[in-house]
């Protein structure tokens, strides 16, 4: 989920990047609200999502959500790279 236009870019690098490591990803092409990008991540019935904000991305962080619990994570962007 990109927050912002700002970082749609870095979320499709890791999209890519993650579906190298061989894990399952959905990402939209176009751009959508934050709210439509969460139901459109339950409809895909992801177990998490990952949050890309601007202030996250500042300090090379990114957060996970479950969707299930709704409890999140902070994890460094580095980490997520080569999980």
């Amino acid at each position: 989920v990109s927050i912002g236009d700002e970082q749609r870019p870095l979320a499709r690098t890791l999209a890519h990047e993650l579906r190298e490591q061989g894990h399952t990803v959905a990402y939209s092409l176009r751009s959508h609200g934050v709210r439509k990008q969460f139901k459109a991540a339950e409809n895909e019935r992801a177990r998490e999502v990952i949050v890309l904000g601007p202030d996250e991305v500042a300090e090379g962080r990114a957060v996970i959500r479950s969707m299930d619990s709704g409890d999140e994570r902070t994890v460094e962007l580095a980490q997520l790279r080569r999980s």
